[in-house]
């Protein structure tokens, strides 16, 4: 039984001494021990208390510091050789790279000088495009499965989950080749080879405890790069689904690309929706929305979560005024909302919505006004691009500001999506790729047809195809990366 204060009424001193009787046991302070006593014989008294001499108190002291002078020295070795992996991983990567641009470079030299050139001289001197094509004309397949083989062992480089799988499974296939010889051993051997095992296995141990270490060192190290050298783990999920709502109704429209056929479904709230807000994937079953322009005369801030396999909605705190600020992003359980359009200015003011808090909060407004806009996570950052601007802004989520990249068209309606890891832009008949690693500079690519509306759904990547809707039209327009061509894919049907 444990005693905080002594056991006399009202006394809130400390317990320092235990009387133990016949049927229980009390504890006193010193001043009530001598009443307690006061009356009777049963009393078998002792100290509830550990004297702490002065040289025990001088010697722990002193040991605490040394710990702590050892505590601090581990933290900058440790911080030291962390510093020292990075930098020779960030090497290798930035090999990577170059490696990669020099194929792409000398590959898209090879496509032209097939184009122009319908033979090849055999001659002492050959360029490079001449000594590739000899290499790879008769068998171009080894050419894509060299390429294939090169990624995997890149990536296995940065796959560290599966290394740590790997090593795991030839550790366990030693221990069981060890253990079947063991047993052919004769038995005047076993003890001396139990020994060995023994040591074996704490060594296996000492392996094991510092692989998991240098996993979690690797794992930190791949954030670094990610902030650092613009590497990022590719997350794109692609969906044969993209959602909208018709303006001004309580109808959601699901489109099934992977089907001829559309269906809808009706909701049981007291509001109504439209596409001339702001939405967003929260994950493949909930979709987010804020009302934004409705009625055709006026804007409202009507805030809700759907949920699109229970059928369910759930509304949350209103957005203070605004509309058409398009194609929302979320990132770390906030959905982040960027200017807009309030019918009688255009605004910077920018916001994000925390889930966890159930609020809207202010975040840094955006440099320029515009509306009609749309985003996209990058890593940690989110690309935001609109019809009033003539770039694209990336926000810092750690750092609330923003940086501009790219050149684009002002007053023309944009949309920007990613595909494995990389970012484009389609503005009207333009359509724009980042060509450097991370968030570099945009380069036009390619022409198509043109799409002069603003998005009424999220682009959606299917079979590494994209695909969008726009306003006044009920084509679903599809666009091919390979051919940089954009597409009718088809028609809505919700019959």
């Amino acid at each position: 039984m444990e005693i905080s204060l002594c056991q006399f009424e009202s006394c809130k001193l400390d317990p320092e001494y235990l009387c133990k009787g016949f049927e229980h046991s009390n504890y006193f302070c010193t001043e009530h021990l001598e009443v307690h006593c006061g009356e009777g014989n049963d009393h078998n008294i002792s100290k509830n208390f550990i004297d702490l001499v002065e040289s025990d108190r001088v010697i722990l002291i002193n040991k605490c510091k040394i710990s702590l002078r050892s505590l601090k020295e581990m933290k900058t070795n440790i911080s030291k050789k962390l510093n020292e992996s990075i930098e020779k991983l960030m090497k290798q990567s930035i090999n990577d790279f170059e490696f990669i641009r020099k194929k792409e470079l000398l590959i898209s030299e090879v496509i032209n000088f097939l184009k122009l050139k319908n033979k090849l001289i055999l001659r002492a001197m050959q360029s490079k495009e001449e000594k590739f094509i000899m290499k790879y004309i008769s068998t171009p397949d080894k050419l894509t499965k060299k390429i294939s083989e090169k990624e995997a062992q890149i990536i296995c480089k940065l796959d560290f989950e599966q290394r740590e799988t790997n090593l795991k499974a030839q550790i366990e296939k030693f221990q069981e080749d060890f253990q079947e010889k063991l047993i052919l051993l004769d038995e005047k051997h076993k003890e001396s080879i139990a020994d060995e095992t023994k040591k074996f296995q704490l060594t296996i141990e000492e392996i094991n405890n510092s692989m998991l270490d240098n996993i979690a060192q690797l794992k930190n190290r791949l954030t670094y790069l990610e902030e650092n050298t613009g590497y990022i783990q590719d997350d794109d999920k692609e969906s044969q689904y993209f959602y909208f709502f018709n303006q001004d109704s309580k109808r959601l429209n699901t489109i099934n690309l992977a089907s001829d056929k559309d269906t809808f479904y009706d909701y049981d709230i007291p509001d109504l929706m439209g596409y001339s807000g702001g939405f967003c994937m929260v994950s493949p079953e909930l979709f987010f929305v804020n009302s934004g322009y409705v009625g055709g005369a006026y804007i409202t801030g009507n805030t809700y979560i759907f949920n699109l396999e229970q059928k369910s909605a759930e509304k949350k705190e209103s957005l203070k005024i605004r509309g058409f600020n398009g194609v929302c992003s979320f990132l770390n359980d906030c959905i982040y909302s960027f200017a807009g359009y309030n019918l009688s200015a255009l605004l910077t003011e920018s916001v994000k919505f925390d889930l966890n808090a159930g609020k809207w909060q202010n975040i840094q407004d955006l440099p320029l006004a515009t509306h009609c806009n749309s985003s996209v996570v990058f890593g940690n950052k989110i690309i935001i691009i609109g019809y009033n601007i003539a770039s694209a802004y990336i926000y810092s989520v750690q750092e609330n500001s923003y940086s501009s990249v790219g050149v684009f068209q002002a007053s023309c309606y944009k949309m920007i999506f990613k595909v494995r890891n990389k970012v484009y832009v389609l503005e009207n008949n333009k359509l724009h790729e980042n060509t450097c690693p991370g968030l570099g500079q945009f380069s036009y690519i390619a022409t198509s047809i043109g799409v002069g509306e603003r998005l009424t759904c999220i682009p959606t990547t299917y079979k590494k195809e994209v695909y969008f809707m726009v306003r006044n039209n009920n084509s679903i327009f599809k666009i091919n990366l390979q051919t940089k061509s954009v597409t009718v894919f088809r028609n809505t049907n919700f019959n």
